[in-house]
């Protein structure tokens, strides 16, 4: 095993509520209520104010250096499965719908207006006059490709199945007019266009660049306009003059990768980056005392979770899964790793989504009732597990990694704890030689029950990844009709009865929604928005 590391700053949770979620946006949770159908307006909690902070002098810089965390390894906004690549790559592409940057409106990008003609059937009327940066027009057909690339199952798109199964291929009814098509009912379709893989491209140059080069040289219909992608180094952008709002005001963007906390801090301190994402709270005092630097949070999309891996022995034991929740103190690492920038939650739902039950209370903190577990369980002198977790990708992951382990020891597990890169614990899931845990994340883009609870827990033929209805059959009933009902009172049973039955198996170590905290310097005219994207356009625009 190796040894946890708990120095961090502390601070209470009110404090945290402080800096972090303001008290409006905790009324605004209490508040949310669902759409029987997809509408403009999608009832979301703001993310929190920025930190208050001293005047500074705003200024507007040609070039903008943002300092990312992990790598990225794609430039296919198709074909991507996390948000750190969708966060530089919606400075390039667009969705017909986006979010506001408040998160509680569903607003026009190239789509101008929509309407529900059916039931199976949204009609969107989409901008004219756009032109991707190689100048090919967008209308209705580059949206019916794009769309028809992302169903076909020779493309290999992620999220194909579990966020965009019930799609049909759409129908072009005039040059700036398109039919999207479902097989089914769906209640959150205008929020399922919002992004992802619901990025427009160009289907000439697609054709003509081929699925190859076309992940390494992007072409999209947004502010900025891809320049150059050093493999392992920075991805340059430079201002589209030609943006259908106007042009950014930035002329060029830079996105480079530094795994290393310290590093990025580094660069953020020296003047080497103007905004660096995951930044450790560790740092924040030191951040407060650069009269050029500040810092900025804002409650996630993003859950992070401890994922079991319960097709082999012994975490196929439901007893020994409720075991592992009951030995983490996530109170504690919230608090202590964290220094409170988190959100404690009681199973996988961030408390900002719809269908979120705040009737179920969280497992609680109790290492002698997970002994007793194990025990009933056939282990009494406690059991072996190995913990394979990434270490780079989430904030103080390493850290939570290493006290979770000292943790579970103290409530009689016998752990050997392996730390790589995202990358290779990614592989060893696909191949199915991961341990037993995992420490992962999942980013609710969506904002409903279903973004979460029908991708992650879901059965797919043929998938090569465990899922909660593998043998719980009852769960795929309830988020099957859940995903296709109009009726919100219906929808929310079923995801209560969901969020009962997954507390009750335990297939992930519950834990918390994050909190993303930047650096930035003073200067810079830019909040973050919670579902992590990072759009420089917003910078002096």
């Amino acid at each position: 095993m190796t040894n946890s590391n708990n120095d961090t700053q502390k601070i209470s949770r009110r404090d945290f509520v402080k800096v972090g979620a303001s008290s409006a946006a905790g009324l605004l949770l209490a508040s949310c209520a669902p759409s029987a159908t997809p509408e403009p307006v999608s009832n979301t909690v703001a993310p929190a104010a920025p930190t208050a902070t001293s005047a500074p002098v705003i200024t507007v810089p040609k070039e903008i250096r943002y300092v990312l965390n992990q790598s990225v390894t794609t430039l296919d906004p198709q074909l991507h499965v996390m948000r750190v690549f969708e966060s530089v790559l919606r400075n390039c592409y667009e969705p017909l719908v986006q979010r506001s940057h408040d998160m509680l409106t569903i607003e026009p990008a190239l789509a101008v207006s929509w309407e529900q003609i059916d039931e199976l059937t949204m009609r969107f009327k989409l901008r004219e006059g756009v032109t991707f940066h190689n100048g090919e027009p967008f209308n209705a057909n580059s949206v019916k490709f794009s769309i028809d690339r992302i169903l076909d199952e020779a493309t290999g798109a992620p999220y194909r199945m579990s966020r965009y199964g019930n799609m049909a291929p759409p129908v072009v009814v005039e040059e700036y007019i398109i039919d999207v098509k479902t097989i089914k009912p769906d209640p959150v379709l205008l929020s399922r266009m919002t992004g992802w893989h619901m990025c427009m491209i160009p289907p000439e140059y697609f054709k003509e660049k081929g699925a190859e080069a076309f992940a390494q040289e992007p072409n999209g219909t947004g502010p900025f306009k891809f320049v150059e992608w050093v493999r392992d180094g920075a991805i340059t952008f430079e201002a589209n003059p030609n943006y259908w709002r106007g042009a950014p005001k930035v002329e060029k963007i830079i996105f480079r990768s530094v795994p290393e906390n310290q590093a990025r801090v580094a660069a953020l301190r020296s003047g080497e980056a103007d905004i660096i994402t995951h930044m450790p709270p560790d740092d924040i005092s030191t951040i407060e005392r650069d009269d050029n630097l500040t810092f900025k949070t804002v409650p996630s999309t993003g859950i992070l979770f401890g994922q079991i891996y319960y097709t082999k022995p012994p975490t196929d034991n439901k007893l020994v899964r409720q075991a592992l929740n009951y030995a983490i103190d996530v109170d504690s690492l919230i608090e202590n790793v964290l220094a409170g920038y988190a959100i404690r939650i009681p199973t996988a739902l961030p408390e900002f989504v719809w269908g979120y039950d705040p009737s179920i209370q969280p497992y609680s903190y109790d290492p002698e009732k997970s002994k007793e577990l194990l025990k009933e369980a056939g282990f009494p002198d406690g059991v072996e597990i190995i913990f394979d977790s990434v270490q780079g990708r989430y904030l103080k992951d390493k850290e939570l990694a290493q006290a979770m382990t000292g943790m579970l020891e103290k409530a009689g597990f016998k752990v050997t704890l392996n730390l790589y890169e995202v990358s290779r614990v990614w592989d060893m899931q696909l191949k199915g030689e991961i341990g037993h845990l995992s420490i992962w994340g999942w980013g609710n883009q969506m904002f409903d029950a279903d973004d979460t609870l029908y991708p992650e827990f879901k059965s797919f033929p043929d998938s090569t990844q465990q899922r909660e209805s593998d043998f719980d059959p009852e769960i795929d009933e309830w988020v099957n009709e859940a995903r296709v009902s109009i009726d919100p009172e219906r929808r929310k049973e079923l995801y209560s009865k969901v969020q009962e039955r997954i507390k009750e198996n335990a297939p992930w170590i519950f834990m918390f929604q994050q909190v993303d905290i930047y650096g930035v310097r003073k200067s810079l005219p830019w909040d973050p928005r919670s579902d992590e994207n990072s759009w420089l356009y917003a910078v002096g625009t």
